[in-house]
């Protein structure tokens, strides 16, 4: 991640829905139909489902071309166009605009990260820590956790009792938009929190309607949750405890091997999936001994290993410029 670039948190994607009365669309419109803003793009569609009418919006593509950028707080000024833009698509269908309700909200933030490969690692090491480190929120979300190599897509719904309060997706955003068509530079990464209207009533203290939700202190709010879902959840709850948990492991290699450093590298290359574990591992004998640290210059014989370097500062950089 470059550090000239800001990283901002925004809106993609948001999802309504609306019970139907009986009305001429209801009985017969059964096709998508695009929902178009006053610039002529195409920002998503709505769909008569049985008794339901389902509206989904990407609000970013209502006033760009692209999505690459989030709706932000800079594009606070285009709120009320933006939000006019659904209801006049929607109004000519139904007579109760109050009655649609939010159903989820994707929020998230695109990072430029430098390479396809650290898109890549940063995607594996969140995987390995929501499947392998044993606490109570794993054991809540485990079987809902993917990593898609082909897609390089990670996908991990966060849930109880059967009910999903978000779920974490994160892909190369560089592949998708080339995918499209689109000339972009290679390293982004896309880090997405899909918000489910259970979480979204309970941090709105109310079950929250379309021109509720589409409002500067709303999504404030909404923000703020990608901040604590990604600092709390993610690096607190899951990356921070897994590598502890591995470096103890290592450590223990580390003296049972009569500290040949070598000798643990060849036995848990895959385990070690930053260099700076190793970094620990020093610190931690040198302090059992007494001894100065010079874990430093330790650290610097490692190269000839090529370990993966990197990914834990950028995860704590992406952490402290939200």
């Amino acid at each position: 991640m470059k550090k000239k670039d800001k990283n901002i948190v925004g809106i993609d994607g948001c999802d309504f829905q609306m019970r139907l009365h009986l009305s001429e669309f209801c009985r017969k419109q059964t096709k998508a139909i695009n929902l178009t803003s006053g610039n002529g793009l195409n920002f998503g569609w709505l769909k008569r489902e049985g008794e339901l009418l389902n509206i989904h919006a990407c609000l970013p593509e209502a006033i760009r071309e692209n999505n690459v950028i989030p709706f932000n707080k800079l594009d606070f000024p285009y709120l009320s166009k933006v939000c006019k833009a659904i209801m006049g698509n929607v109004e000519w269908v139904v007579d109760y605009l109050n009655e649609i309700i939010v159903k989820k909200i994707e929020c998230n933030i695109t990072l430029d990260v430098g390479t396809d490969k650290m898109c890549s690692d940063i995607m594996s090491l969140i995987h390995t820590c929501y499947t392998e480190t044993k606490n109570q929120v794993y054991e809540v979300a485990s079987e809902e956790c993917r990593f898609i190599k082909e897609k390089e897509t990670l996908i991990i719904r966060v849930s109880n009792s059967g009910r999903t309060w978000y779920t974490i997706k994160c892909y190369n955003k560089s592949r998708e938009q080339k995918e499209q068509g689109n000339d972009i530079r290679q390293g982004l990464l896309r880090i997405e929190f899909i918000l489910s209207d259970r979480l979204l009533n309970r941090l709105l203290k109310r079950k929250i309607r379309i021109d509720e939700v589409l409002q500067e202190d709303s999504l404030e709010i909404i923000f703020g949750e990608f901040k604590r879902i990604f600092g709390e959840d993610v690096c607190d709850g899951h990356i921070t405890p897994h590598i502890e948990d591995i470096s103890q492991l290592l450590y223990e290699e580390y003296l049972t091997s009569s500290r040949k450093i070598s000798d643990v590298i060849a036995r848990n290359r895959e385990m070690i999936r930053d260099v700076e574990i190793l970094r620990d591992v020093f610190k931690q004998d040198y302090k059992n001994r007494k001894q100065e640290d010079i874990s430093s210059k330790r650290m610097s014989g490692l190269k000839k290993y090529k370990l993966p370097t990197g990914i834990l500062k950028m995860i704590n950089d992406i952490r402290h410029s939200l």
